[in-house]
């Protein structure tokens, strides 16, 4: 195990997450504390599972260093495939601003509403990352949860497509002993 590693394995389900977040409560596993460094990342392998809480590392969002497709909702989990590229088109597009007027006669019912558009001057920008899943790339899973006490805490998790075909290749925390 990576010295970075919450633990290697595999999440398969909301419960294997949720023993994950209870043994980094509970001190028997560890929360990433940082942000990985360049050696870390190059580490990341198939079964690599990284947990973190937003207060105790300072950090909102998880970086890796790799591109990703679009997310995909699995269940309570996110899942994105590794992309090939990094190339981004920036479109700038006007915001529009939309006005409901009220359209009709009182006596005839609820007035209906016509959008009157109109443009400010500030510009959206949108980005659109271009490129293709990478052959053999790696998938990543992620979850984010807000505790009752309102921590934010978040798991990561990297695996081959394959490693789930081979019996036993990665353990889940629901039957790792």
């Amino acid at each position: 195990m990576s010295s970075a590693e919450t633990y290697y394995g595999l999440i398969e389900t909301s419960e294997d997450a949720i023993i994950l977040f209870e043994a980094c409560r509970l001190g028997i596993r560890r929360r990433v504390q940082r942000r990985l460094t360049d050696t870390e990342r190059m580490s990341i392998r198939s079964g690599s599972v990284f947990v973190w809480d937003e207060d105790e590392s300072g950090m909102r969002r998880w970086t890796d260093g790799r591109s990703w497709s679009p997310s995909r909702v699995q269940g309570c989990f996110l899942t994105y495939c590794e992309w090939e590229g990094r190339r981004r088109a920036t479109i700038r597009r006007p915001n529009l601003e939309v006005t409901l007027l009220p359209f009709g006669d009182a006596a005839t019912g609820p007035p209906a509403y016509v959008p009157r558009y109109s443009q400010p001057a500030r510009q959206s920008t949108c980005q659109i990352q271009q490129g293709c899943a990478k052959e053999n790339g790696i998938l990543k899973k992620a979850l984010s949860l807000t505790t009752t006490d309102g921590r934010k805490l978040h798991l990561i998790a990297y695996y081959y497509k394959q490693d789930l075909d081979i019996p036993n290749r990665l353990l889940t925390p629901s039957t790792d002993p």
